[in-house]
């Protein structure tokens, strides 16, 4: 066994941070999706019946990023490329890897409704809590 494998470390741990979503807007957008032939009469005295191509129209929602990030989901192909980049690199360095957990945070917002002067005391308003996926820590263990 070499100096530099007796020095490794037999487990390694490693954090993977996310990043979080890219917000989006959207759009209602009437695009062409095609064309019919339709067949139409013409002439008031001399009528002929004249074949013609009509477009086909059809109504989608348009996805444009707005430049903000979102607090609440992640970029998640973003997330899954980073753990297995971490992952074939621990392989490539000797080891194994045997768990990936994820690290949640929790995230809440509330607000106050007002109080009248008779009521002092007994406030009311809402309150809400969500968690999302903060990172991920990988741990492997040297191949022997």
């Amino acid at each position: 066994m070499s100096n530099s494998e007796a020095q490794r470390p037999t487990y390694r741990t490693l954090y993977v941070p996310t990043q979080m979503g890219q917000l989006h807007s959207s759009k209602k957008v009437r695009k062409q999706v095609g064309v019919h032939k339709v067949t139409r009469t013409e002439g008031v005295f001399k009528k002929k019946e004249v074949e013609v191509e009509e477009p086909i129209f059809e109504d989608r929602l348009e996805y444009t990023p707005t430049g903000e990030l979102s607090d609440t989901f992640i970029d998640q192909p973003v997330f899954i490329g980073t753990i297995e980049d971490a992952c074939n690199s621990m392989a490539e360095a000797g080891y194994e890897v045997i768990s990936i957990m994820p690290i949640i945070r929790g995230a809440y917002s509330w607000r106050e409704r007002g109080v009248s002067s008779v009521l002092a005391g007994l406030a009311g308003g809402y309150g809400y809590g969500y968690s999302y996926t903060d990172g991920a820590v990988i741990t492997a263990r040297l191949l022997k």
